[in-house]
């Protein structure tokens, strides 16, 4: 017996197209394949470089030492071309679809489409390079080089360390208990960061939302805020702090914390500021 995803109801027969009760269309069960999972055998500080090219979400958190699991669910993987490799201490992930041919992608009202969604567990110490198209990126608990990239989705971190760069055109960004340098944009969403920032030069732009920044412990930093369009508001005392109006409604505060050994530049066009400490 055939049930709908959406609703429960129970579907007439196995080949019905729309649920009776809700009207959503059923997904075909052919549609998805068994995860494809790889083991490999890693020596300390592993790189991962994973791309997304279809549909579809990629997922990081810490595990075993020694030891990188990938696991990817594929929808429609007759479209779809899918590796993961190993080279020394690369782990190498690519998904791409096989052709955007109107009349194929016309049959698969049902399942949705080409769709990879890999989960990933390596060890804490890893660098990371991960890009997907339409899907969020999340990591969990990794220390190491890290660079993420979305086109039209979010981005989380949370309990990561080291020298981060995020990217993402349509979405918001969330880094939670995040230590170290950070250089983030954003074009269209709001930037949330809580962490400890290292001596250095951190950045975070935003083209259209607002940037929240929550400090933890003491710091040693300037602090460089600018708005185009937008409020700032500062809930920590900045010493040798200056304040200017921007160029049309927006502001300007600097100052620094501690000794201000490192930088951080805070650049919201169309949006508001807002600094406290955790």
């Amino acid at each position: 017996m055939a049930f709908c995803t959406n609703c429960g109801a129970t579907l007439p027969d196995a080949q019905a197209r729309y649920c009776p009760r809700c009207g959503a269309p059923v997904l075909m069960a052919s549609a998805k394949r068994e995860a494809e999972q790889k083991t490999f055998t890693v020596g300390p500080k592993p790189k991962l470089d994973v791309r997304v090219r279809t549909p579809g979400s990629i997922s990081v958190m810490s595990g075993a030492e020694g030891q990188v699991s990938v696991n990817a669910e594929i929808t429609e993987d007759g479209n779809i071309e899918y590796r993961a490799i190993q080279e020394g201490n690369l782990i190498s992930v690519w998904s791409r679809t096989k052709t955007w041919d109107p009349l194929l992608w016309g049959s698969y009202v049902f399942s949705g489409g080409p769709r990879t969604n890999i989960k990933i567990t390596t060890p804490r110490n890893t660098d990371l390079d991960l890009e997907t198209v339409t899907d969020p990126i999340s990591v969990s608990g990794i220390s190491g080089i890290i660079s993420l990239e979305t086109k039209t989705s979010n981005v989380r971190l949370k309990d990561c360390a080291g020298k981060i760069a995020v990217r993402t055109h349509t979405g918001s960004i969330d880094l939670e208990n995040v230590n170290g340098l950070i250089d983030v944009s954003d074009t269209i969403g709001v930037v949330n960061y809580s962490g400890s920032l290292a001596a250095g030069s951190s950045t975070i732009r935003t083209t259209t939302g607002d940037i929240n920044i929550a400090l933890k412990g003491p710091q040693d930093l300037f602090i460089d805020a600018n708005t185009v369009v937008g409020h700032i508001v500062s809930r920590i005392d900045l010493a040798e702090s200056k304040y200017d109006r921007g160029q049309y409604i927006g502001q300007h505060i600097s100052g620094k914390l501690g000794t201000g050994r490192g930088r951080l530049a805070l650049d919201a066009t169309t949006g508001s500021i807002s600094i406290q400490s955790l």
